[in-house]
């Protein structure tokens, strides 16, 4: 979803966003499968372009994943 322009707002791309950083945190397979998903790419966009909410969420996955 966060891939494509098939999001209707910017609200709901920031709780893609958050619901991705909720998936996180209690999650040990998280960090594979997000990769595998190739969602580096996508979140690094929204941490460029997104709102200042999106972009800290993005930011604080992406630490997450390293």
């Amino acid at each position: 979803m966060l891939r494509g322009n098939e999001l209707d707002s910017e609200a709901t791309r920031e709780n893609c966003v958050a619901a991705l950083y909720a998936l996180s945190h209690g999650s040990l397979r998280f960090k594979g499968l997000a990769k595998e998903a190739k969602a580096v790419e996508v979140l690094r966009v929204i941490e460029e372009t997104g709102t200042e909410r999106a972009r800290e969420k993005a930011k604080r996955v992406l630490q997450k994943m390293r």
